[in-house]
C-alpha cells in the first residue's frame, strides 16, 4: 500500500517553504515544538467547559503536532532539510500535494468526532424524563383569578398555578411572544445547528401573541425569567404538542419533565386522548423515554428534504377532564 503522507517529508517541506530561508525554519520549529503543549492545554480547557467538539478537535491537532515537533527538532540540524528534499523537483507542487493529503487524513477523524458528539448528546437527552410520571405530583396553588393575562397557570381551573421547586408554570402572556420565540431559537441552537439552519427554522419557531390565550401556551417562570414553555394545538380527541423548549442554561434541571407532565394534564383537560409530536431528532429519546411511540416520519416545514420523527404520546386517563370552568 503506498504511503499517503510521509510526515518527515511533510515537515521538511513546511520548514523549507518556497524560499528556503533560515528564518522560516526557526518559525516552523517554534510552531511545532511550542504549539503541541499549547494546543493540548486548549483541548483540556475546552473539554472541561463541556465543548466536546472543539475539545476533540484540539486533541486531534495536538496529536498531529507530536510527530511534527519530533521531526522538526531532528531536521533543524544543518543540512538535514536539504538532504530530505534532495529528490524533490518542484517544492511548490510537493507542498500542495502534502497539504491535500493531510486534509484527507483529517476528514475521517472529523466525521467520527462529530458522530461521537452527536451520540453523547442523544444519550444525555432522556435525563430530563423519569421512567414514569408520579400521579398527582403537581400541586395547584391559588392564583389571582381567571383571565388570559393572569400571572398564574391553570391545572384544575384557569388562573391557577403549579408550584414546583424554583419554577412556576403559568399561562404565557401575549406580550411574552417575542421572548418565547427567542428562547425557542436558543434552545434549538443547543443541538449545534448553524446560523443558516436556525434562520431557516425561524418562521416555525415564531410564537404568535394570539397563541398565548391562557390555555394552550404555558411557560416555566423562575423568579421572573422564562426558562421554558410548551404549546398545544388540535381538536379533541387528537391533540398536538407543537413546541416544548427549555432554555439551554436550564437544561438538565428537570424543567422539560415538568413541562411535559403539565402538558399531559392540560391535554387531558382539553379532551385530548393522544398527543402527536413532530420531534427534532435530537429530542426523540426524551419523548420515547416518557412513553411516546414512533409512528413514522414527517417532512420538516423549514428544511427541504429533512424528515422528522413523528411520535404519539397517550394522555393517561387520570388526566382527562381535570380542567373545569
Amino acid at each position: 500500500m503506498p504511503q499517503v503522507l510521509n510526515v518527515r517529508r511533510f515537515t521538511a517541506l513546511d520548514m523549507h517553504g518556497t524560499a528556503g530561508t533560515g528564518r522560516r525554519r526557526r518559525v516552523i520549529l517554534a510552531e511545532f515544538v511550542l504549539g503541541c503543549p499549547a494546543v493540548f492545554v486548549i483541548a483540556v480547557l475546552s473539554l472541561r467547559t463541556g465543548n466536546l467538539l472543539l475539545g476533540g478537535w484540539f486533541l486531534g491537532v495536538a496529536a498531529n503536532y507530536l510527530p511534527l515537533a519530533a521531526h522538526s527538532i531532528s531536521l533543524s540540524r544543518p543540512g538535514q532539510v536539504e538532504a530530505e528534499l534532495a529528490d524533490v523537483q518542484d517544492i511548490r507542487a510537493e507542498l500542495v500535494r502534502a497539504g491535500i493529503a493531510q486534509l484527507l487524513l483529517l476528514l475521517p477523524f472529523l466525521v467520527a468526532l462529530a458522530a461521537a458528539v452527536q451520540q453523547v448528546r442523544r444519550r444525555a437527552a432522556p435525563s430530563e424524563i423519569p421512567q414514569a410520571f408520579p400521579s398527582g405530583s403537581l400541586t395547584a396553588t391559588p392564583g389571582p383569578g381567571p383571565g388570559r393575562r393572569s400571572s398564574r397557570a391553570a391545572v384544575d381551573v384557569p388562573g391557577q398555578a403549579v408550584a414546583v421547586p424554583d419554577v412556576v408554570l403559568r399561562p404565557a402572556r401575549p406580550d411574552e411572544a417575542d421572548a418565547l420565540t427567542e428562547l425557542a431559537e436558543r434552545s434549538k441552537g443547543h443541538w449545534g445547528y448553524d446560523a443558516a439552519f436556525l434562520a431557516a427554522c425561524r418562521t416555525e419557531l415564531t410564537v404568535h401573541p394570539d397563541s398565548c390565550d391562557g390555555m394552550h401556551t404555558v411557560v416555566a417562570d423562575r423568579d421572573g425569567v422564562l426558562v421554558g414553555y410548551y404549546q398545544l394545538a388540535g381538536s379533541a380527541p387528537a391533540g398536538e404538542l407543537t413546541d416544548l423548549f427549555v432554555a439551554p442554561a436550564a437544561i438538565g434541571h428537570g424543567i422539560g419533565r415538568r413541562l411535559l407532565e403539565h402538558a399531559l394534564e392540560r391535554a387531558g383537560a382539553l379532551g385530548f386522548q393522544v398527543l402527536t409530536i413532530d420531534a427534532d431528532p435530537n429530542a426523540e429519546p426524551f419523548y420515547l423515554h416518557a412513553g411516546a411511540i414512533r409512528t413514522g416520519t414527517t417532512a420538516s416545514g423549514s428544511i427541504a428534504g429533512r424528515l422528522l420523527p413523528r411520535l404519539e404520546l397517550q394522555v393517561p386517563p387520570a388526566h382527562a377532564g381535570k380542567l373545569t370552568g
